[in-house]
Formats: structure tokens, C-alpha cells, sequence
């Protein structure tokens, strides 16, 4: 019997549909994101749906001013935005 465990780790409460809403009032794609920082388009694919968690694709988004509390961001990061802000 194969039981359905869900997303895991930071991704897991990312919100896809808000990111694509943002992405899409934006006019960017989910390609440009993945081209503009050297990955294939699937790898941020899977990190907006918070299958992964590529730091490259989270960055960008970041970069682009993408929400951080709709992006999940792995403690680590979320610690680096917050001082970025800060400073």
C-alpha cells in the first residue's frame, strides 16, 4: 500500500498558485526565471511547487521582488533576506 507523504522540508507550505500569479502579473516566465540563472526550466518548475528547494531559483525570485512569505524560503535564507532588509 503506498501512502501519499506530501511535500517536505522548506518548500513544503510554498504557495504555487500565488507565485505563478505573481510571476504572471509580471510578464515572467518560469523559463526566464531558470534561464537567467543557468538551470533547466523543470528544476524551477519543481522549486516553485516545493518539490526542491534550488537556492539559485529562490534567489531570483527574491531578486525579482517576489514575496517572501509566499516563497517558503529555507531558514537559512529567510535569515539573510530579513538582514538585508535590516541593513
Amino acid at each position: 500500500m503506498r501512502v501519499y507523504t506530501g511535500k517536505h522540508g522548506a518548500g513544503r507550505d510554498r504557495d504555487y498558485h500565488a507565485i505563478k500569479k505573481w510571476l504572471d502579473e509580471n510578464c515572467i516566465t518560469v523559463k526566464q526565471v531558470a534561464v537567467s540563472v543557468g538551470l533547466d526550466p523543470t528544476a524551477a518548475s519543481q522549486t516553485i511547487r516545493g518539490v526542491s528547494n534550488r537556492r539559485k531559483i529562490l534567489w531570483r525570485l527574491v531578486e525579482l521582488g517576489c514575496p517572501h512569505d509566499i516563497l517558503s524560503l529555507p531558514t537559512d535564507m529567510e535569515e539573510a533576506v530579513n538582514a538585508e532588509n535590516q541593513a
